[in-house]
């Protein structure tokens, strides 16, 4: 890609970035109480599920009997 697209690419995805921004300063606070709790909850929950994942022990191959 050139340069320009990668400019004009980033530019709209921060116009698109502060537009969600924007349009959440404009809800009902009810609505916005209703939206934060699963929007903030839901990134540890998943980073959580990766950790345990990677931290449970695998299983052998039955090589090491």
């Amino acid at each position: 890609m050139t340069v320009l697209l990668w400019i004009v690419l980033s530019g709209v995805v921060m116009s698109a970035i502060a537009l969600v921004g924007s349009v959440t300063l404009m809800l009902r606070e009810s609505t916005l109480q209703r939206l934060l709790l699963p929007l903030v909850a839901s990134p540890p929950g998943r980073w959580s599920g990766v950790r345990s994942s990677k931290c449970s022990p695998r299983r052998s191959s039955g090589a090491h009997r």
